[in-house]
């Protein structure tokens, strides 16, 4: 769904369970997913295989699955192609899925998912999987 589509109490970032993603690719193949809780700036990395839809949809649903039921209500994510099984995270999780807006590349929100994201992805430069080679982090 296009982000313009949700709700609007995702906005104001008062209310828990609206989550915001994106995917870092390091050296050597290495990929990992940055899920950021809008409300509590909570980050949760989650180790992907590879970055194609399958891997990046189905590791995130591991660990989404392990959360108690309703901390995460919607996932926005910028319009990354590696997101395109999206419709099997919504059916394994029970979570609506949100896109930035395809003709506005730049546009605020998606400035402010990728400035969230790289937040967490400089957590990622700290905390990282086994065998994780993280790219240079500017910050």
């Amino acid at each position: 769904m296009p982000i313009r589509d949700r709700p609007a109490e995702i906005k104001d970032r008062a209310t828990p369970g609206y989550w915001e993603g994106d995917l870092l690719s390091g050296s050597k193949n290495s990929h990992i997913a940055t899920l950021v809780e809008r409300n509590s700036r909570f980050v949760m990395l989650v180790k992907v295989n590879g970055k194609d839809s399958d891997s990046v949809v189905g590791a995130p649903i591991r660990q989404v699955q392990n959360l108690p039921h309703g901390l995460m209500t919607s996932l926005t994510w910028d319009r990354g192609t590696e997101l395109a099984y999206h419709r099997k995270f919504t059916i394994a999780t029970d979570t609506s899925v949100y896109f930035c807006d395809q003709q506005s590349p730049l546009s605020a929100d998606r400035f402010a998912i990728a400035c969230r994201a790289m937040h967490g992805n400089g957590a990622a430069t700290k905390w990282t999987c086994p065998g994780f080679v993280p790219p240079l982090v500017l910050a």
